[in-house]
């Protein structure tokens, strides 16, 4: 009454269906408000509501867009900057869409060569497998590969591929980060020459060898099963088996010698006598 008014009304603001603010009329009468005036304060209300909902969906698409920005261009710093070899794949065609300064060297085309080139240029196998496998990938969505990759050069590597799905640019892609195992296969290839060499060996000497590991866990060789006559498909005997193969009179020294070879002594040739099934 201070300032002359009769009568107010109010009307609550919402966003996101919380009230946030009310609508205020002040009247210099109490019979101004009838129900056409109530009903467009309403409506105004709504109004105003409405508007504020689209501000905040507005801002938070901002924020979204904002943070989108940013993420893909920390994601292009990273894919960028990385020392390791990287490609970024179309899902439906297996083009390659970019790849960074490292696969450009390890591969020995330079990037604007390695954007105009599909997948099946690099990978040496058929193409209808390249086709199946890219389908895989995009299927899959994360995964780990082993594939033999062409370089500019001609020369063929052993890589180790490990594959996700991406959002880059509005556009679903597939990351491929590479990692050079030909190295590794090669001593793994070794080995295997190595340890095939050393059971034709044991075989022609008919010379057996076994360690025992922690938890007193026995590891035979093949020529093992052979001189005590068992089936060289037999699991590998427990402690337990290999004592009952072994002379009762004997097991002591067979013991004996073991726990100094587990103690790091030097060994000791021993003989002892097997006891055959």
């Amino acid at each position: 009454m201070r300032f002359g008014w009769a009568a107010s009304a109010s009307f609550p603001l919402r966003r996101s269906g919380r009230i946030v603010g009310v609508l205020s009329i002040y009247l210099r009468s109490v019979i101004g408000v009838d129900r056409a005036m109530r009903e467009l304060l309403t409506e105004m209300g709504a109004d105003i509501s409405f508007a504020l909902d689209a501000f905040a969906a507005n801002e938070q698409r901002t924020q979204a867009e904002s943070r989108l920005r940013h993420s893909e261009a920390r994601y292009r710093t990273l894919f960028a900057e990385s020392g390791v070899p990287m490609l970024l794949i179309n899902r439906e065609t297996g083009a390659i869409v970019d790849a960074n300064l490292a696969a450009a060297q390890f591969y020995g085309w330079d990037i604007a060569t390695l954007r105009r080139m599909h997948i099946g240029q690099i990978n040496t196998m058929p193409p209808e497998d390249v086709t199946a496998t890219v389908t895989a990938i995009t299927e899959a969505g994360r995964g780990q590969y082993f594939f033999r990759h062409r370089l500019a050069s001609g020369e063929v590597r052993e890589i180790e591929c490990f594959t996700s799905a991406v959002v880059v640019e509005d556009q679903r892609r597939t990351l491929a980060v590479i990692h050079d195992i030909t190295a590794r296969h090669v001593a793994e290839a070794a080995l295997r020459e190595k340890e095939h060499l050393l059971v034709e060996a044991q075989r022609l000497a008919h010379v057996g060898s076994w360690t025992l590991g922690s938890g007193h866990r026995l590891a035979w060789s093949e020529e093992m099963f052979r001189i005590f006559g068992l089936p060289e498909q037999a699991p590998v005997p427990s402690l337990d088996d290999f004592r009952r193969l072994v002379h009762p009179d004997d097991w002591a020294l067979v013991e004996t010698t073991m726990a100094a070879n587990m103690r790091g002594e030097a060994g000791t040739p021993i003989e002892y006598r097997a006891v055959l099934p």
